[in-house]
C-alpha cells in the first residue's frame, strides 16, 4: 500500500491524521459550537478519546506561534448524569486532561475549555 496523504481544508491545520481550526478571537461555548458546525465538513469542537490526541494538541498550543487563547473543546457537563460529555455526540468522556480537579468540583464553566495558563489542561 502507498503513502496516505492526509490534507486539510484553507485555514485548518493538521495533527496527526485530524484537522483544526484555530480561532483568532473569542467566543461563547455555544456559538463557537455552532460556527464549527456552519464550517461543513463534520467540523466540531474538538474532541480527545485517547491522553496522546490531548498531548499533541496541548504542544501544537504552546508553540510560539500560535495565539495563546483560551480554547473551547466539545466537553460539557451533563448535569443529569452528572458527568462530562462530548456535547455533539453525548458520549461520556474516556479521558479527562483536567488541570487537577475532579468530577464533582465546583466547575466555573459547565463547558471545557483548554486554558493556557494551565499549559492547554482543561478547566471546566
Amino acid at each position: 500500500m502507498g503513502n496516505r496523504r492526509y490534507w486539510c481544508p484553507k485555514r485548518f491545520i493538521r495533527s496527526g491524521n485530524s484537522c483544526y481550526f484555530l480561532s483568532a478571537g473569542m467566543a461563547t461555548w455555544h456559538d463557537a459550537h455552532f460556527k464549527c458546525r456552519d464550517m461543513g465538513g463534520g467540523s466540531e469542537l474538538a474532541v480527545f478519546d485517547k491522553k496522546w490526541e490531548d498531548r499533541n494538541m496541548r504542544v501544537m498550543l504552546n508553540r510560539n506561534e500560535a495565539t495563546h487563547l483560551e480554547r473551547w473543546i466539545g466537553g460539557i457537563y451533563d448535569w443529569a448524569q452528572d458527568v462530562w460529555v462530548w456535547g455533539a455526540s453525548g458520549r461520556q468522556l474516556q479521558y479527562q486532561g483536567f488541570s487537577g480537579r475532579k468530577p464533582g468540583d465546583d466547575y466555573r464553566w459547565k463547558c471545557i475549555i483548554m486554558d493556557p495558563r494551565m499549559l492547554y489542561r482543561y478547566i471546566g
